[in-house]
């Protein structure tokens, strides 16, 4: 009797996970947000295991088989970056910055005063992909976040 009363409840808690995945994960509708923040984590994910690569010994990565995960993980970015840059969610956007400082002279240094620039005039502003090259900045961002952005960008 107790073995019986044992897999009953076993059963019936196993049932109970599966119906609140079933609710909470099949339930809601897919929006451009919550791609949006999918796609940030994949990114995020990625570059995660590109430095646990780097970091840890080669015979942990290949056993743990990292190499693959980081390619998985970058082909769903990739996907996802493009079904928003699709519905228009997000925006590769490029300004040309004619204020840098006279000390940025190589690629290097103007991106890290870009960034900087971004880091102290936003907060809570996803941005994705910064590049520099000369004096023409590119970024992925959000549609909406788009004017912020700019603004942070172009102010010295």
């Amino acid at each position: 009797m107790k073995k019986r009363w044992l897999q009953i409840v076993i059963l019936a808690g196993v049932l109970a996970l599966v119906a609140v995945w079933a609710l909470y994960y099949l339930g809601k509708p897919e929006n451009d947000e919550t791609r949006y923040q999918r796609w940030l984590q994949a990114n995020i994910s990625t570059l995660k295991l590109h430095k646990a690569e780097r970091r840890y010994p080669g015979l942990l990565v290949r056993l743990l088989r990292l190499a693959g995960l980081e390619d998985r993980y970058a082909a769903k970015a990739e996907d996802l970056e493009k079904a928003l840059l699709a519905s228009g969610y997000i925006t590769n956007a490029s300004i040309t910055v004619t204020n840098l400082s006279v000390t940025a002279t190589d690629e290097r240094t103007r991106l890290v005063e870009i960034t900087l620039r971004l880091q102290r005039r936003l907060r809570g502003v996803d941005f994705w992909g910064c590049g520099v090259e000369s004096n023409q900045v590119s970024l992925t961002c959000r549609t909406k976040d788009w004017p912020l952005i700019r603004r942070a960008v172009e102010s010295p």
